[in-house]
C-alpha cells in the first residue's frame, strides 16, 4: 500500500504541474518556440516544488506565500507578460486551488470524522486537483480574447479583490478542519 501511496504522491503534483502549464498557456505569451524548453522549465519546477514540499512542511498563509512567490518567478521566466498581468494570472490560479480545496475539505469534512481525515489528506488532495482541471478545460472551453495590459489602479484593484477572497476562502477552509462546524459557526 505504501508503494501506491508514494506513485500516488509523485504523480499529483506531476499532473498539478501540466495543469498549471495548460492554465498559463491559456491565459499568457509564452517566452520561447520550441517544446522541449518549455516542458524542461516546467519539469525544473516540478523537481524543485516536489523536494522544496518533501522538505518542508509549509502550512496555511506561508505555502500559498510560498506557490505565489515560486509560481510568479517561474512565469516571469516562462512568459512574456509583464509583472502585473503574470501576478494577477497566478493569483487567480491560487484562488482556485484554495476553493477547490474549500469545497473537497468541507465535502470529506461531512462525510468523515476527525481521527479519519489524516488519512484522506491524499485524496482530497487528489480531488481538489482535478477540481481545477475541470475549471481550467471549462475556462479553456469558453475562453475569449481578453485584455492583456492592465493600468495601475485597475490592476491593484484586481489584486486587493483577489486577495481579499483568497484570504477569505482560507480562513474557510481553516475553519472547515477545525472541531467547531463550519455552518454553526457561519450563524452565529
Amino acid at each position: 500500500m505504501s508503494e501506491v501511496r508514494l506513485v500516488v504522491a509523485i504523480l499529483v503534483p506531476a499532473i498539478f504541474t501540466l495543469i498549471l502549464k495548460d492554465f498559463f498557456d491559456l491565459f499568457m505569451t509564452n517566452r520561447y518556440e520550441g517544446k522541449v524548453k518549455q516542458y524542461t522549465i516546467w519539469m525544473l519546477y516540478f523537481l524543485l516544488d516536489t523536494v522544496i514540499s518533501m522538505n518542508f512542511k509549509f502550512v496555511g498563509v506561508i505555502s500559498m506565500l510560498y506557490s505565489f512567490i515560486i509560481l510568479i518567478a517561474f512565469c516571469a521566466v516562462l512568459y512574456r507578460d509583464d509583472i502585473k498581468y503574470i501576478t494577477l494570472t497566478v493569483l487567480f490560479i491560487i484562488c482556485i486551488g484554495a476553493a477547490s480545496e474549500l469545497i473537497v475539505a468541507l465535502g470529506i469534512r461531512a462525510f468523515l470524522n476527525s481521527s479519519q481525515l489524516q488519512q484522506f489528506s491524499l485524496f482530497g488532495s487528489t480531488c481538489s486537483k482535478l477540481i481545477i482541471l475541470i475549471i481550467v478545460r471549462i475556462v479553456k472551453l469558453f475562453r475569449v480574447s481578453g485584455i492583456k495590459r492592465l493600468d495601475y489602479m485597475n490592476w491593484l484593484a484586481n489584486v486587493s479583490m483577489t486577495a481579499g477572497s483568497l484570504y477569505i476562502v482560507y480562513n474557510l477552509y481553516l475553519l472547515s478542519l477545525n472541531e467547531t462546524k463550519l455552518l454553526g459557526s457561519t450563524m452565529s
